[in-house]
């Protein structure tokens, strides 16, 4: 959606798209498409939210380009952020999994 917006450039929507999901396994990226549907909502309906959906947008996607170019994690607040995000993402793929089968 922020790409339809213009918020995001074409590169940095694949980047989003494609490279992030080649990230995670597939019961992770599950997850974080689970959880991201009802800000994809937000997203599709209001205008309210652009601005601050795209600065985490943009601040995770820095955040997987530095990991990316230093092997390493960065030691800051966001880099701790994505970390619960991920967890909780796993999770809920492990759940969707489990109700699914």
């Amino acid at each position: 959606m922020l790409n339809n917006k213009k918020y995001l450039s074409d590169e940095e929507y694949e980047f989003e798209t494609v490279e992030v999901a080649c990230i995670y396994d597939e019961l992770t990226f599950r997850g974080y498409l689970f959880v991201l549907a009802p800000v994809i909502f937000l997203l599709k309906h209001f205008s309210f939210a652009d601005d601050f959906v795209f600065y985490l947008v943009k601040k995770w996607m820095d955040l997987h380009k530095f990991q990316r170019e230093h092997k390493k994690r960065p030691k800051s607040f966001f880099s701790f952020l994505m970390s619960l995000c991920v967890l909780l993402a796993f999770f809920v793929g492990q759940v969707l999994y489990r109700i699914k089968s």
